[in-house]
């Protein structure tokens, strides 16, 4: 069966090109070759980008098991006041005791037992 050639199979051909030879990158060079806009670090990134995206299509366990589509979770930021907690949403609302009316059997208790204490 003939070789299909497309961006993946480029790219890993450059990664197997870098792990079989022993000379060391010349990433300044390749950067002036590459053109006015790329710097050494740019070149670095690349292949090290390269690298990992030929290792993940050989090894999807080390993809993230199929994640890459995936879009990332935001964190919600902490309402004013609230605490950190781990409740879900609607545990998230913080309960407070609601302060009990009194009664007039109370303010009577209240008004006698200050009368016998003093």
């Amino acid at each position: 069966m003939p070789m299909t050639w497309n961006d993946q199979s480029d790219a890993k051909l450059l990664v197997a090109i870098l792990h079989t030879t022993s000379a060391k990158l010349d990433y300044a060079a390749i950067a002036k070759y590459m053109g006015p806009e790329c710097t050494k670090i740019a070149v670095q990134t690349r292949l090290t980008r390269l690298k990992k995206q030929v290792h993940d299509a050989s090894d999807p366990a080390a993809a993230g098991a199929g994640n890459e589509g995936s879009t990332p979770v935001t964190p919600e930021k902490r309402k004013k006041g609230a605490k950190a907690s781990s409740k879900s949403k609607d545990e998230d609302v913080l309960k407070r005791p609601t302060k009990k009316a009194k009664s007039e059997e109370d303010k009577e208790d209240m008004e006698t037992e200050t009368e016998e204490s003093g």
